[in-house]
């Protein structure tokens, strides 16, 4: 009995072992899985930067693109450029910028069905005129004006410093007149051109010149005479001949500081039976840097065989009157007997 219960369990054990061994699946791999691809990069944006260029000048703008994962390309060399007013601003198929002349153009800028454009402004290239404005007697600087006459630049003006200094910018390139004027000198025009640069121009100006032209008519009085007796001659008393207010009349004409014309005795200076013909006679005379006329003439008045040589200096006080002084001599043949001095009274044109 005991010996039979010990082959049971062993048998059991057995039956179990081999029932485990004969149950068990083999183990299998799972397949790895395809990876889903990225979605593929798209444009969502083209934008340009860049300065735009100066006219007759050239600037390198540059196309970036935007892409969908938010990262940028530089496309500037595959994208189609294009300029809306090639009159102004002209670019290049590798996005080089050139100006023409001054005005507004937008620069676009294409690429994989998107764009983007930059708006440009472009300024004329402007210059400067400067100098110094001068006298031209003394070479002292005066404080006069610039202005241009004509062209685009027509209506600039500047005045001078009190060096005599100016300066006129903002000038586009050209040629034009400039004229420089001050107060009591003539204004002078000259043209000047501007092609790249600055220029440089000095001035001088001439004091205006009173205008003597006309005919003058008017009256001078002789205040002094003094005889005069060489030796070896009989005094004469010459001075007690001539009238001391006396009547003339100018005719002149006038060529820069250069006055010539007649001199008429309207009036007589010694006593003659002429008709109210006393003398006329040829004068000319020198305008001075400060506006005085010395005329000097020589003659003999009618009927008086006395050679007379009177000098004016004459002054405008008015546009049409005359003041000023005279000097003179009377003689007889080459032998000078009298000196004598007088005012001008009166001179109108």
């Amino acid at each position: 009995m005991r010996r039979a219960v010990f082959v049971l369990v062993v048998a059991t054990s057995f039956s179990w072992a081999c029932n485990t061994k004969s149950t068990t699946a083999p183990t299998t791999t799972p397949p790895t899985p395809t990876p889903t691809p990225p979605p593929a990069l798209t444009v969502t944006a083209v934008t340009i930067s860049g300065t735009a260029p100066a006219i007759g000048q050239t600037s390198q703008l540059t196309a970036t693109a935007t892409m969908s994962n938010g990262s940028a390309q530089d496309v500037t060399a595959a994208a189609t450029w294009q300029s809306s007013n090639t009159s102004v601003v002209i670019v290049s198929s590798s996005g080089v910028a050139t100006g023409v002349a001054a005005g507004e153009a937008d620069v676009s800028a294409a690429f994989s069905e998107a764009s983007g454009s930059l708006h440009v402004t472009l300024q004329a290239r402007t210059f400067a005129l400067a100098g110094v404005i001068s006298d031209g007697e003394s070479g002292r600087s005066i404080d006069g004006e610039v202005e241009v006459l004509d062209g685009p630049n027509a209506g600039k003006v500047t005045r001078a410093d009190g060096t005599g200094h100016y300066s006129l910018s903002g000038l586009v390139a050209g040629s034009f007149v400039v004229r420089a004027r001050a107060t009591g000198y003539d204004p002078i025009d000259m043209r000047v051109t501007i092609v790249d640069r600055d220029v440089h121009a000095d001035v001088t100006l001439r004091a205006s010149l009173p205008d003597y032209s006309g005919i003058w008519s008017g009256e001078y009085r002789i205040n002094a005479c003094t005889n005069v007796d060489p030796p070896g001659v009989t005094p004469i008393n010459i001075c007690a001949y001539p009238a001391s207010l006396n009547s003339y009349r100018f005719t002149l004409s006038q060529s820069g500081r250069t006055v010539t014309g007649t001199y008429r005795m309207v009036s007589a200076m010694f006593s003659c039976p002429c008709g109210g013909e006393y003398g006329t006679f040829d004068i000319s005379g020198t305008i001075a840097p400060d506006g005085t006329l010395t005329m000097t003439t020589t003659g003999t008045p009618r009927g008086s065989g006395v050679v007379l040589t009177e000098s004016f200096n004459l002054t405008l006080t008015k546009a049409s009157t005359l003041t000023g002084s005279l000097t003179g001599t009377l003689g007889l043949g080459t032998t000078v007997r009298g000196t004598f001095s007088g005012s001008v009274l009166s001179g109108t044109r």
